[in-house]
């Protein structure tokens, strides 16, 4: 065991190179997780994450359709190992899906597609998130303690390149929500000449009304163009007689 566990320190740190390529996005994050974890947690035929918040999957990541599968059925029924893990904690081991009597319709379900053994690890997934890497095989008994430790300590090793590439993932769409807005500003001011707080009021009315992110509004200015996005007239800047620039209301009360 003792060798195996030096030769998994160094297959994880070479997993953490790839994980890296994938992370601005959570879910090709946890498709690549599970490929790696396909290859280092003995027994593991099939692999699956699932991010849980308050009791439903919102995400998942499968490096196959087995696994997929699984997922998808666990989220429609509304119960399995993998939701009992990722909200209540602990590792659940079943070695034989004949045999359990937790969770009967996704247990039936999942020896309908050809399940016979599966392993779910939880991980805190940041943000009062939880999740799990769900381990699948065809075949019965093939989840030892060896299994069982390998794959606590790679889920433990992909919990901190999940978390850090949610951050990084929030952060990228911010930094791209954020010049897509300016792009759609710059747009509006131009179109109708108004200033950069008009341009923003316009967006964020938009939004509201909407009810559509502020950042999709500014996409859809972007693409189809300012005037198509206003529902109502933007308002011009108008001069008064000695040439100074006033809000077309100012000029109404100033007449």
């Amino acid at each position: 065991m003792s060798e195996y566990v030096s030769n998994l320190s160094e297959d994880l740190a070479a997993v953490a190179g790839e994980l890296s390529t994938a992370r601005h996005d959570t879910v090709l994050l946890a498709a690549a997780i599970s490929k790696a974890a396909t290859r280092l947690v003995p027994a593991a035929e099939y692999v699956s994450v699932v991010v849980v918040t308050n009791g439903t999957i919102e995400l998942t990541g499968a490096a196959d359709d087995l696994a997929e599968t699984c997922d998808s059925l666990q989220s429609d029924l509304g119960e399995g190992p993998s939701l009992h893990a990722s909200v209540h904690g602990g590792t659940v081991v079943i070695n034989d899906v004949s045999r359990e009597k937790r969770w009967p319709r996704f247990i039936q379900a999942a020896a309908e597609v050809g399940v016979r053994a599966m392993m779910c690890v939880p991980f805190d997934a940041g943000e009062n998130k939880s999740g799990s890497v769900n381990m699948y095989s065809s075949s019965a008994g093939v989840f030892t303690d060896q299994s069982r430790e390998v794959g606590e300590l790679f889920t433990a090793h992909a919990a901190v390149a999940f978390t850090a590439g949610r951050e990084n993932e929030q952060l990228h769409q911010a930094v791209q929500g954020r010049d897509v807005i300016g792009q759609a500003k710059g747009m509006i001011m131009e179109r109708f000449s108004v200033d950069a707080d008009h341009a923003f009021g316009l967006l964020r009315k938009l939004s509201q009304d909407s009810n559509v992110k502020l950042s999709q509004i500014a996409q859809r200015v972007i693409e189809t163009g300012a005037d198509n996005a206003a529902p109502t007239p933007v308002p011009r800047r108008t001069s008064d007689s000695n040439g100074n620039s006033m809000h077309p209301d100012v000029h109404r009360q100033a007449g």
